[in-house]
């Protein structure tokens, strides 16, 4: 006999119930807005294609019972992709443009908190997810902005870690949403009654 899956792996895995594939992961846009002293960055990006997902290693699940739930994964290896628009400064080096961004990383270790609360529709009742606050980190990467120039994405690829842990709060913030958009879409397809599968 196999070992028992957590509910939210034993979910992702039933294609029947009608969960959409969230692998590439689809963003219409994401902003990344820092201002530091090193660091000053107006970023956007359209029409992100995130990938990686599906291999996803779950580490934590925990509080689906109290409805205070903390799940974190790590996603081995994946990459973004999509038009990009950036403006701003890297420490002495001044960056401007727009074009397609490719980015991977290694190792996107991501922590999601969150309540679960109960929502009825059509006498249904299920799980609907809020007050999401995410962390992330990772282990490497790299980045290629078309069009930004050599010396810019050198500079960003030699400091890759360094500069997504300086951006990675005004990261985060949108993420969290996007990611609990993803999991009450899930919700909605399994009412509490069922989501428990054996």
């Amino acid at each position: 006999m196999g070992e028992a899956k957590k509910p939210l792996e034993t979910l992702a895995c039933h294609d029947e119930l009608g969960i959409p594939a969230l692998d590439p992961l689809r963003i219409d846009q994401l902003s990344v807005i820092q201002d530091l002293n090193a660091v000053k960055v107006d970023a956007k990006i359209y029409d992100l294609d995130m990938t990686g997902i599906s291999k996803a290693k779950l580490v934590k699940l925990s509080g689906i019972h109290n409805q205070e739930v903390e799940l974190r994964f790590v996603i081995p290896s994946g990459g973004m992709y999509g038009p990009y628009k950036v403006k701003g400064k890297l420490l002495k080096l001044s960056i401007e443009g727009h074009g397609q961004l490719k980015l991977t990383f290694t190792n996107m270790d991501v922590g999601l908190k969150f309540k679960l609360v109960n929502k009825t529709v059509d006498g249904r009742t299920y799980f609907h997810a809020v007050k999401p606050k995410m962390t992330m980190s990772l282990t490497g990467g790299t980045a290629n902005l078309s069009h930004l120039g050599s010396i810019a994405n050198s500079f960003i690829n030699w400091s890759f870690v360094t500069l997504v842990n300086a951006v990675k709060d005004t990261y985060c913030k949108p993420m969290s949403l996007i990611y609990m958009d993803k999991l009450n879409a899930m919700f909605l397809k399994v009412p509490i009654d069922d989501l428990f599968l054996q």
